[in-house]
């Protein structure tokens, strides 16, 4: 298995769904969910969907953080994408 797929997995216990079920709803084949077990790695396009449905960061759904948590601007503002079940933050986190 790769970083991804133990990730993603990993996501999926923690919203009560399993790989393929989440897969079915995001409109992605099963066939992929049994490549990325068996260490394919997923499109970029496919992560980004499950970036948007877990609420983590890119980098954390592949893998390659522990922090889920994202910063982005959108329209000027500072926008920080967390997860729902995520805890507040201290400022030592951020260095």
């Amino acid at each position: 298995m790769s970083a991804f797929f133990d990730r993603f997995n990993e996501l999926c216990k923690e919203h009560g769904e399993t790989p393929n079920s989440v897969a079915k709803k995001l409109g992605i084949p099963s066939g992929s969910v049994t490549a990325w077990k068996k260490g394919a790695e997923p499109r970029s396009k496919t992560v980004w969907k499950l970036v948007d449905f877990f609420g983590v960061d890119f980098n954390y759904m592949m893998g390659r953080t522990n922090r889920s948590t994202s910063i982005n601007l959108k329209n000027g503002k500072i926008v920080i994408n967390r997860p729902k079940n995520a805890p507040a933050l201290s400022e030592e986190e951020w260095d």
